[in-house]
């Protein structure tokens, strides 16, 4: 049998992991051109506001329970197969939007289409089982990063087709896109290997139903506030009982041999780690900066004459391009940050993304009407966040199992994306302190913009404490014996 020379097994390498961004970024694009619709075309349905953010909850919800489910099923059927079938359901999903004569039909387009929740756990968990030590950093880095440039340009190519099409465009786009993809991982992808797998072929149904309910509640409590505020009965009521149920579901992870999520996992202090800073950066940089921002972006700093002294007066395209431009930098550093969690570990990715988060912010707090300066602490802090968004996959990766690792990184990702919901919920709140209100209109101001800024940069900094907390890469994760083994595997 011939053994493969270095040259096909980087080219096999880069093939596996162009498949996987391309993979990413169906999911981000399945997000992001949707968040258009929003603002309620003129040919699209007549329905208020109120049910039009259905386009976007429904697939948040989704997206937030099949992570979970998706992730586990890829760690005990194989995760080239679960990935391959979660591509396909989302182009079903596009496909139903796209031909959906009613718009609650298009609301359920979006909940098969969050079924691509799931597939960066998967992703990393083949990273974790096909990739050789010195090339896992890389692959996560690369993989997690291509969701901030998937997510720029998924905006700015959705205004395009919107401008030429009409809105059903945009589920056709990402139906193909969605199909095509799908074949071109099932034909890179190697298959999994039995030992790359839990033991246990089991499903846990009653766990996934409470999940399900209770992450589900939860998140609509949470996502409802922004609208309804904290204190309506049925934000109350959908929280309390989301977190009542997801009690229930901690209780039953922990006494069964074959728990849809491993929540003794946590019993390790890296895990537990990666977890807490999934609830900090969540919360604070990555839940709060985009909204921040946009915001400061947008706002002119003179309006009717009054100077309210905050922000930068960008039109929505001149702000999109922007917010492209910086995206597609954060993207081509991806393999220096990449090759840096690779030689001195995730920890010191998630302290350097953590201070050029707090650098950028604080920057915009100092001048939030100098264009410059504005537009240059957003390309910092979108260089730190592809840093954030990559270090926590890495630390888990380093750490557990690769039996388990996609269930632990759907973990992560579940708990990041709730935490980033609240902290978009709480901004409104902080940035609402010293409201400007000219013409009628609120403006921000001041007052809010540093409150905001400082509760950003506070998470900042704890999640560098945080990171530095966890220790360094003395101890080797179990089965990284396995190297050897993956490069063979990489070239076959």
């Amino acid at each position: 049998m011939s053994i493969p020379s270095q040259n096909d097994r980087v080219t096999k390498f880069w093939l596996i992991t162009c498949a996987l961004i391309a993979a990413e970024v169906v999911a981000i694009l399945e997000t992001t051109m949707s968040i258009q619709l929003v603002y309620a075309p003129k040919d699209f349905f007549d329905v208020p506001l109120s049910s039009l953010t259905w386009i976007v909850t429904a697939y948040t919800l989704a997206a937030a329970i099949f992570a979970g489910i998706g992730a586990r099923l890829g760690d005990q059927y194989g995760r080239r197969k679960i990935l391959v079938g979660a591509l396909a359901l989302g182009a079903v999903g596009s496909l139903l939007s796209a031909v959906a004569p009613v718009f609650w039909v298009l609301v359920l387009g979006r909940v098969f289409q969050g079924v691509t929740g799931c597939v960066l756990p998967l992703a990393i968990g083949i990273i974790s089982a096909r990739y050789p030590k010195d090339r896992t950093g890389t692959a996560v880095t690369l993989v997690s990063s291509s969701a901030i440039i998937a997510g720029a340009f998924g905006i700015l190519i959705a205004g395009v087709l919107l401008s030429v099409f009409s809105w059903h465009s945009i589920y056709i786009v990402t139906t193909v896109v969605a199909l095509a993809v799908a074949a071109f991982v099932a034909v890179v992808v190697p298959r999994d290997q039995a030992s790359d797998l839990a033991a246990t072929r089991r499903i846990d149904f009653l766990g996934a139903i409470l999940f399900g309910s209770g992450i589900g509640s939860a998140l609509y409590a949470v996502t409802a506030s922004a609208d309804r505020g904290w204190t309506d009965w049925q934000v109350i009521a959908f929280g309390l009982a989301g977190l009542i149920v997801l009690a229930i579901f901690v209780r039953h992870e922990s006494m069964i041999s074959y728990p849809l999520f491993e929540i003794r996992l946590l019993r390790d202090s890296k895990v537990r780690a990666s977890m807490i800073l999934s609830i900090v950066l969540g919360f604070g940089p990555l839940g709060m900066f985009t909204v921040l921002s946009a915001t400061i972006s947008r706002q002119p700093s003179v309006v009717d004459g009054t100077n309210i002294g905050v922000g930068i007066g960008l039109s929505p395209m001149s702000f999109g391009i922007w917010t492209a431009a910086f995206s597609a930098v954060a993207f081509l550093l991806a393999g220096a940050i990449g090759r840096m969690t690779t030689n001195y570990g995730a920890r010191t990715t998630l302290v350097v993304g953590s201070g050029l988060a707090m650098i950028g912010v604080l920057l915009i707090a100092g001048f939030p009407a100098n264009t410059v300066v504005v537009l240059t602490a957003i390309l910092v802090f979108t260089v730190g966040s592809s840093c954030l968004f990559s270090g926590i996959p890495a630390m888990i990766v380093e750490t557990v199992d690769v039996s388990v690792v996609s269930i632990a990184a759907a973990m992560a990702q579940v708990i990041r994306n709730t935490f980033q919901s609240v902290g978009t919920s709480v901004l409104g709140v902080v940035m609402s302190i010293g409201t400007i209100v000219v013409a009628g209109q609120g403006f921000v101001s001041n007052p809010g913009l540093w409150v905001a800024a400082l509760v950003i940069a506070g998470a900042s900094v704890l999640s560098a404490v945080l990171s530095l907390a966890v220790g360094s890469r003395s101890v080797a994760r179990p089965r990284l014996e396995k190297d050897a083994k993956q490069a063979q595997d990489l070239g076959s």
